[in-house]
């Protein structure tokens, strides 16, 4: 039951390597599964919560259909 946990007005979503094991089509498809699907979970919630995912890949498929501004690309010069 709700009132047992304390709510918060911000929610953090990590997810590492979520999409691994998905064929190429629901690779395509992860990215707006989760922007669609997540503010359902916090709808029933009063105090409306902002949502914010944070996801790992290796994968540039996954990231294909974000803006480039919402990705952070992570190099190591030293790594050949």
């Amino acid at each position: 039951e709700l009132k047992y946990r304390k709510l918060s007005d911000h929610y953090i979503l990590l997810l590492d390597e979520a999409d691994l094991t998905f064929h190429i089509t629901w690779k395509k498809k992860y990215v707006k599964a989760l922007l669609s699907t997540l503010p359902y979970f916090f709808d029933e919630l009063e105090n409306k919560p902002t949502i914010e995912i944070i996801f790992t890949t290796h994968d540039p498929i996954t990231l294909s259909d974000l803006p480039n501004a919402n990705v952070i690309y992570i190099e190591r010069p030293d790594y050949s």
